[in-house]
């Protein structure tokens, strides 16, 4: 968990005085990458995630976890990407969940 979540992790977000994140990322465009099969999230390869997003100049939002079941077709990420997901992105989230 230390090495997924580390201790100063989100310390420097853009929070209001209630703690809430700035609703900047809510106003972007997201799109949902639907989850090809049913059954248990079993492992994310966070840091090849953070790899696909540098190299894509996105944000990828997880929305369900490991250990979590998931239905065919359910959202199992969630992108930020004003043109939409092109050809290769989709396919490289799968193999990093």
């Amino acid at each position: 968990m230390d090495h997924l979540f580390p201790k100063g992790l989100g310390e420097d977000g853009d929070e209001d005085a209630d703690g809430k994140l700035s609703t900047s990322l809510e106003n972007q465009p997201w799109s949902a990458v639907p989850a090809r099969k049913t059954g248990y999230i079993e492992s994310i390869d966070a840091d090849a995630l953070l790899d696909v997003a540098r190299e894509h100049g996105t944000i990828l939002r997880m929305e369900r976890g490991i250990g979590e079941f998931v239905v065919e077709g359910a959202p199992l990420v969630s992108v930020v990407d004003p043109g939409g997901l092109d050809d290769e992105t989709a396919p490289a989230i799968f193999h990093l969940c």
